[in-house]
């Protein structure tokens, strides 16, 4: 029955290309593909949660003043669709999102007893989470929120979604659904401290789940690579924050225990629904996923936690140029801030804000042999070592020299770790050609 359902989108399209002259090697053509799954998605919305079903719980007042602020952000939405490049990027987004949300349900991508259910349109626009899920391991129920990036691999987008994660850490919260419910409707209200991930995959590996997905084909997509990228995006993600929240807790950020404690039970709870061996069995390179790992790694890395100010004026401006708002008394304390830090900004425009350098003076250079031997220590112990260093409320010159060794050190470390794993995907990749 699903795969009936699932060719009705596909032979519309096809007739649609007939009409308009199209050549038959074209009937199955990429856009041909694009167009039905887009269709078969718009269907998907009506398990959207509707606000409407909410009067008895909150506010109507509330509610109303929701809805002119979804029908506000939906209208500066829309107008982007007049840009075809735009416009295929939406179409791609929705579609991601409508089958991740039934492979979920159907094909068990994250595991058994899990539950999906799409926000309101409100918690879309205004809390960026398209879609919430419900775990449930051994009757402890958590909720994770997902955001959606169908993109070509852009660093720029993708990074500026987790930035709005990293703030939101920084002030000692999660994700926000205001029009919360569980599958059956018994619950209904507000709902925080969800973490939340954000999910990419380029066009091309959207476009080959989308062919399988209009011809019904559910047992290849039950097992599709896909499946263990988006596995490595989300502990990827959760690791990282929850890193993050650590450091923040070590500089003694009042709020950022609570944050350790649901982002550890999260990321525990994932890593034994998917160890290592079960998230790479069948995967592939993704440049969505690459982007997504490197973005993780850069705005989630510990010593972000001592820029905590200068990182959220930063974002606040960027955000702020994105809307044609006047930025300037934002922009001044920005510079002044980071006068006061001995930096000076190079640049300020709507794509960067802020790229900002040090001062040009006489710097000693961290000496080649320091006395720590960093060399020597494994990731973790560096990691370890580096915190409690940065936690010192007076640091003398060698250990200001010392940081400097480390981070040159985590940084090569990561790099050999993002070699490793380029040539571990080229390598199986190699044996799925000989194979075929």
């Amino acid at each position: 029955m699903e795969r009936y359902r699932a060719e009705a989108h596909f032979n519309a399209a096809k007739a649609d290309a007939l009409k308009k002259g199209k050549e038959t090697k074209e009937l199955e053509s990429d856009q041909v593909v694009l167009e039905a799954a887009y269709q078969k998605a718009l269907e998907t919305e009506t398990d959207q949660i509707q606000m409407d079903d909410f009067a008895d719980v909150m506010d109507p007042k509330v509610i109303q003043a929701h809805k002119q602020e979804v029908y506000r952000l939906k209208k500066i939405f829309e107008s982007g669709k007049d840009n075809p490049a735009n416009a295929e990027q939406i179409k791609l987004g929705k579609i991601l999102e409508a089958i991740v949300v039934e492979q979920i349900e159907l094909n068990e991508w994250l595991g058994p007893n899990v539950n999906t259910q799409q926000t309101s349109e409100f918690d879309d626009y205004v809390h960026g989470i398209d879609f919430v899920t419900e775990f449930n391991e051994d009757g402890a129920l958590r909720h994770m929120g997902f955001a959606i990036d169908a993109t070509h691999g852009k660093q720029q987008t993708i990074q500026l979604k987790l930035e709005k994660i990293r703030s939101q850490l920084n002030r000692g919260e999660l994700g926000e659904v205001s029009y919360f419910q569980t599958v059956d409707k018994s619950i209904q209200g507000r709902k925080r401290f969800i973490p939340k991930v954000v999910l990419a995959l380029e066009k091309r590996h959207v476009l080959e789940i989308a062919r399988l997905w209009v011809r019904g084909e559910q047992k290849a997509l039950a097992d599709h690579p896909v499946k263990q990228t988006i596995m490595r995006e989300m502990l990827a993600q959760l690791e990282g924050q929850l890193g993050y929240a650590k450091a923040l807790d070590a500089r003694g950020n009042p709020k950022a225990a609570k944050l350790v404690e649901v982002l550890s039970s999260q990321f525990e709870a994932m890593q034994r629904l998917f160890p290592v061996e079960k998230r790479n069995a069948g995967s592939y390179v993704d440049q969505g996923a690459d982007t997504i790992q490197q973005s993780t790694e850069t705005v989630f890395a510990p010593e972000n936690a001592d820029r905590v100010e200068e990182l959220d004026l930063a974002l606040r401006i960027q955000k702020g140029l994105k809307k044609h708002q006047d930025v300037s008394e934002l922009q001044q304390r920005y510079y002044k801030l980071i006068a006061q830090q001995g930096k000076a900004v190079r640049v300020t425009t709507p794509e960067k804000p802020a790229q900002v350098v040090p001062i040009q003076k006489e710097v000693k250079r961290a000496p080649e042999h320091p006395l720590v031997p960093i060399e020597s220590l494994t990731r973790e112990e560096l990691v370890e070592r580096y915190q409690t260093i940065v936690k010192k409320k007076e640091r003398t010159p060698a250990d200001k020299e010392t940081i400097l060794a480390m981070e040159k050190q985590l940084k090569r470390l990561h790099d050999e770790r993002r070699a490793m794993h380029a040539a571990q995907m080229m390598t199986h990749e190699g044996k799925e050609k000989l194979a075929a």
